[in-house]
């Protein structure tokens, strides 16, 4: 059942990553791609995919209320389980599934992986994080 709920949360964000490209290219040119941003945000280590430099971290944030979208538009993302990139210099081995972090990542439209894990500071094992109904 947890690999279900993560196939269609990847599925949706995908979905939303596809249309949000196909609206920038309509009308046969491309809108500007927003800055760099930078955010911070408690988690909790869920799993991992892929390997080496493109391994994934799967992450189960809490809500960010000021997430930009691609137009630089300030939209509440809900707390939800997603996979982030991580840069180099941030240390993998203290990403354990369970561990709890505030993160810091940088999101980059047009960039694979979009988002991507730029700091990781470990949090007690007791730290309450508010993960959504379902915890």
């Amino acid at each position: 059942m947890a690999a279900q709920m993560l196939e269609t949360t990847i599925r949706n964000a995908l979905a939303i990553v596809a249309v949000a490209a196909l609206a920038a290219c309509k009308g046969g040119g491309t809108a500007p791609a927003a800055p760099a941003e930078t955010y911070r945000v408690r988690a909790q280590v869920a799993s991992f995919e892929g390997t080496g430099d493109n391994m994934l971290v799967v992450l189960e944030h809490e809500a960010i209320d000021a997430f930009k979208s691609r137009e630089g538009k300030p939209e509440r993302m809900p707390a939800m389980k997603m996979a982030f990139g991580i840069a180099p210099g941030v240390d993998r081995s203290a990403l354990t599934p369970g561990s709890k972090h505030e993160i810091v990542f940088d999101a980059v439209w047009g960039r694979e992986p979009m988002i991507r894990v730029t700091e990781a500071k470990r949090l007690p094992d007791d730290t309450a994080l508010t993960l959504g109904e379902a915890h």
